[in-house]
């Protein structure tokens, strides 16, 4: 870059500056970026436990929490970050309740604390190395094996609570003779009053097992988990050679990340679609919810199981995640039409920088259980512009 006389470069942060006679020009320092969401693990010794911290990321501007209790966070260093007339009244008063603790003696109430307070969070997990749950290839690359090394796995968890969907089932005993009329209740149910939007960690994040196939044989009730999750990230813990027991402080972390950028969330509304059969009437319930019951004519078994687990599915009340702003939808390029070699004639140069481009294009290069920036988002899902 051609120096001016009237524009001086500064050093900003992870940058660098060098100054010659000819100019100045501008270097990037190789630093780590700590993404929203970004975890790290780290061995406690006090309570012989791994735990993870995760810096703080928004869902539509707010802040999760992570379940603990004030005598867990008092043996932090997180604890003594300053707090200061700039926060917010709630943090202010919480940093107050945990300092005095005089409403929890033994310090073991659970209480919800912001990310941005770093409270620890205790993690959990599963054994790799079988058919089921095989060893990532990062780790095989590395020498690591099922049988000189023990691989451990688990997940840190967004937590969302959200109305669930409800369904019950109303069918005559004779609905295997014939023709019979079938009535099925859509109702919505609330959220634990004591949930909140959080950080858990589990072994393994599951798909939603909505599904109570009830008694005889029959689907008669359907009922969503009245919350939604989003995977943030896998810790994978690696034991010294021939290890045995629990995890300790000797084995070694690593973090993949699954989400790198501030969320947004939101559910569909509880509404009649056009093609709901039989529809009677939607009365409002306690705190404004609605009912929505519907009659059909159904001539047998399956036909009822069938058009009731399509009816649930049409109005489920899953919410979605989506990353609103900033890091596209994906971190590769448009695809681009590569050239055949003869393309370039005696240029090697550029023969070798298409073989780069297409090695780097398919992973060959990339050995990181971490994409290369741009970090990949959460996509926004179309169905929710209808």
């Amino acid at each position: 870059m051609q120096t001016t006389s009237t524009a001086r470069l500064k050093e900003g942060v992870g940058t660098r500056i060098t100054r010659t006679p000819w100019g100045q020009s501008i270097s990037m320092q190789a630093t780590t970026w700590h993404h929203p969401w970004f975890t790290g693990a780290f061995w406690w010794p006090a309570q012989k436990q791994w735990v993870a911290v995760v810096r703080p990321g928004f869902v539509n501007g707010l802040t999760p929490s992570v379940l603990t209790t004030a005598a867990r966070m008092k043996a932090t260093p997180a604890f003594l970050a300053p707090i200061t007339a700039w926060d917010g009244a709630k943090d202010i008063e919480q940093a107050a309740r945990l300092a005095t603790d005089s409403d929890t003696p033994t310090g073991t109430s659970p209480i919800y604390v912001p990310l941005y307070r770093n409270p620890l969070l205790t993690l959990s997990f599963q054994e790799l190395g079988g058919a089921d749950l095989p060893i990532p290839k990062y780790f095989i690359r590395r020498g690591v094996t099922a049988q000189n090394r023990r691989v451990v796995s688990g997940d840190v968890v967004l937590h969302q609570p959200r109305t669930a969907l409800t369904s019950q089932l109303s069918f005559p005993a004779d609905i295997a003779f014939g023709s019979s009329i079938v009535t099925q209740t859509l109702s919505l149910r609330a959220p634990a009053s004591n949930d909140a939007l959080k950080i858990v960690a589990m072994p393994q994040i599951n798909p939603p097992d909505n599904y109570d196939p009830g008694t005889g044989g029959l689907v008669r009730s359907y009922e969503e988990r009245t919350w939604d999750e989003l995977l943030l990230a896998t810790v994978f813990l690696v034991s010294p050679p021939n290890a045995t027991g629990n995890p300790d402080g000797s084995w070694l972390p690593a973090v993949q990340h699954a989400a790198f950028w501030n969320l947004h969330w939101t559910q569909p509304p509880f509404q009649v679609l056009p093609g709901d059969p039989g529809v009677s009437f939607i009365p409002p319930l306690a705190g404004g919810a609605a009912s929505l019951v519907t009659n059909s004519i159904i001539a047998s078994i399956n036909d009822m199981t069938t058009q009731a687990i399509n009816l649930t599915i049409a109005h489920s009340m899953a919410g979605t995640f989506w990353t609103p702003t900033g890091g596209g939808s994906d971190s590769a390029f448009p695809a681009t039409t590569t050239a055949t070699q003869s393309n370039y004639g005696l240029n090697k140069t550029a023969r070798n920088q298409a073989k780069r481009a297409a090695a780097l294009a398919s992973g060959a290069l990339i050995d990181t259980l971490d994409p290369v920036f741009p970090y990949k988002a959460v996509p926004f899902t179309l169905s929710l512009l209808n």
